[in-house]
């Protein structure tokens, strides 16, 4: 946790223009919410970055690619392994008697 993550999406085919859009468990993303998320589009590839992820950043992110021909998408689960602690809080059990 805490660290940038970096989701690309590449167009394999179709004609320019595109239009990119990114949702977050069917939400819009917006590209500038508290410096949290940034949008690039180079080309056909798309890239959204997210800054100092966390745990409320787990889900699945869409990236829709839309031009006169019509639409496609493409979803990826972003997930945290190991160890999350929140807020310094740590409990452990223990067994007494």
């Amino acid at each position: 946790m805490g660290d940038r993550v970096l989701l690309t999406c590449a167009v394999a085919r179709g004609t320019a223009p595109f239009s990119i859009s990114w949702t977050h468990r069917g939400e819009p993303i917006a590209g500038t919410a508290a410096n949290k998320y940034a949008t690039l589009l180079s080309g056909s590839v798309a890239t959204l970055t997210i800054e100092r992820v966390s745990a409320e950043d787990v889900g699945n992110y869409t990236c829709t690619a839309a031009n006169e021909a019509g639409s496609g998408s493409f979803t990826a689960a972003l997930t945290i392994e190991g160890e999350q602690h929140r807020d310094g809080f740590y409990a452990r059990c223990m067994s007494i008697g």
